[in-house]
């Protein structure tokens, strides 16, 4: 009898650490997804996370990542709310009626540099429980978010008085509409795929919203813009990266914290990649006998003065017709702002005009 005992509780011991290591080894395979191609930043960025997870995990975790083929960027964020992808990266800027608190990172005259606009958001997002609500009531949970670098006013002829400005046509969408008007100009709503054959044509005399980075490259603009002008408003974080949150329900915490790692150091990466593509844009713009310049300061400081307060107070507008209070929108702009300042002298991020003098006498 006293052997038999012994040997049942072998066998429940045996059959218990078998069901743990089971536990332990089991796999969890996640479908990823961006709107861009393979080559974008933010998707090699993408790649990298999913490298770095699967390392951490020892390869527990699986990806099945798709680049640009399921959809553009209007059309990933419901496949990350419905579950047909897990993990995806989605612009917020075309839903915004779904995010008006977390849409202040589109703001204008609040971010001034990459590394400093993402630390500055993603703190912002655990500050204030209303804005990930604004994601958990979609059904998915925020990850992180990505900046693009500064958004240049890009015209065919060179901008020196405010007059200058006064009825330009300028192609400007989502808030960006807000900070033009601002300045005099008319702003005109025209697809990405559009920008470079309407200012062309002379549909448009100028762009604003497009990056020194990615967007340059992209487009072209330097072929028949040649003026870039930082008018001193600076950037907005752009991308952001979410996960489905019954998907993110299944994972163990260790999962979840290897999770979080990899985004570390896939913003990082990012950043790093960022930085490179700000050299060679920059290169691109000189290589194009095209300019890139900082007003008189008498003037920037016009526009400063001219479009700030209307393109922040359109922002707490937007969360009043929400249902916000107006003291939670000023309270989450003032602490945006405030973060970004911190970042910007606690980060290290080489200024546009200072690099762009340096290359610029290097040839």
């Amino acid at each position: 009898m006293k052997k038999l005992t012994v040997i049942t509780l072998l066998v429940a011991l045996l059959v218990g650490i078998f069901a743990l290591n089971a536990f332990a080894q089991e796999e969890y395979n996640l479908v990823l997804t961006t709107y861009s191609s393979e080559q974008h930043i933010t998707s090699r960025a993408f790649q990298y996370f999913a490298e770095q997870l699967q390392k951490k995990t020892d390869g527990r975790v699986k990806f099945k990542t798709f680049y640009g083929t399921l959809g553009g960027p209007g059309e990933i964020l419901p496949l990350i709310k419905d579950g047909t992808v897990d993990i995806g990266i989605f612009l917020p800027n075309y839903y915004p009626a779904e995010f008006t608190l977390t849409a202040i990172k589109e703001m204008a005259y609040a971010a001034y540099q990459p590394n400093a606009a993402i630390k500055s958001f993603n703190q912002l997002f655990e500050e204030f429980p209303e804005m990930q609500q604004e994601y958990l009531d979609k059904g998915i949970v925020f990850l992180t978010t990505y900046s693009g670098n500064l958004n240049p006013l890009v015209t065919k002829k060179k901008i020196e008085t405010l007059d200058d400005l006064k009825g330009m046509k300028v192609r400007a969408g989502g808030r960006d509409a807000y900070t033009t008007a601002a300045w005099g100009m008319v702003p005109v709503q025209l697809n990405f795929g559009e920008i470079y054959e309407g200012l062309m044509r002379g549909v448009i005399g100028g762009v604003y919203g497009v990056t020194i980075g990615t967007d340059v490259e992209s487009l072209h603009l330097q072929d028949i813009a040649k003026y870039f002008m930082d008018p001193g408003a600076g950037q907005a974080a752009t991308l952001n990266m979410a996960i489905n949150k019954e998907s993110y329900d299944k994972l163990p915490d260790d999962i979840k914290q290897a999770m979080q790692e990899a985004i570390d150091e896939a913003v990082a990466k990012e950043l790093e990649l960022r930085a490179a593509r700000q050299t060679h844009s920059l290169n691109m713009i000189l290589d194009a006998g095209a300019e890139f310049y900082q007003p008189p300061q008498d003037v920037v400081d016009k526009m400063t003065e001219l479009s700030k307060p209307a393109t922040h107070q359109a922002w707490v507008d937007d969360c009043v017709k929400a249902g916000y209070p107006e003291d939670l929108a000023n309270k989450v702009l003032n602490r945006y702002i405030e973060l970004n300042q911190k970042y910007r002298e606690e980060l290290e991020w080489k200024p546009l005009m200072e690099e762009y003098n340096e290359l610029k006498a290097q040839r």
